[in-house]
């Protein structure tokens, strides 16, 4: 009696250390995600890029600083983590956008997301940059490589942190 009391008294005590074990990782967000998980994260950070990229035509780097800084405030502070957009603030000629009238970028699209648990994740696609005549007859003037690293901030939103372009695609 005495022999099955203590293995159920230790099997009691792992129990309990398995499960606070598991509601520590838990709540330091140190669990392995399930796959609709991943997939839904994977998803909404795509659309965190895509929106992104439809905003960069809206940006105007040509703009009076003053006017720069407004529309970069404007268009990316819901996109962009406080820090990346104080840069770009401090530093308007550092953020992207449009260059010229035309061609200006139209969208991102997104290669590839990959996510380091769910917590971070990061972004290859390229931005499409067009003019009149790509807009009404599709396809692409160009093609520049974009890189992005997005965090979730402490609401569970995806932010974007860093931004890459290359140089422009031949």
């Amino acid at each position: 009696m005495l022999v099955r009391r203590t293995r159920v008294t230790v099997f009691l005590i792992v129990l309990t250390l398995v499960v606070a074990t598991a509601l520590s990782a838990r709540a330091e967000g140190r669990v392995c995600a399930s796959e609709p998980d991943l997939a839904a994260a994977k998803k909404a950070v795509a659309a965190v890029a895509r929106e992104f990229g439809s905003r960069l035509k809206l940006v105007s780097l040509l703009a009076p600083e003053d006017v720069l800084r407004r529309d970069i405030e404007e268009h990316f502070v819901d996109l962009v983590t406080p820090e990346l957009l104080n840069k770009w603030l401090d530093d308007p000629t550092a953020a992207p956008g449009r260059l010229t009238s035309s061609p200006w970028p139209e969208c991102i699209a997104v290669d590839e997301v990959k996510l380091d648990g769910t917590t971070r994740a990061w972004i290859r696609g390229h931005i499409v940059w067009v003019t009149s005549v790509e807009l009404a007859e599709g396809g692409a003037y160009a093609h520049q490589a974009v890189c992005m690293e997005l965090v979730r901030d402490e609401h569970g939103a995806w932010r974007i942190h860093k931004v890459c372009i290359a140089a422009w695609d031949d």
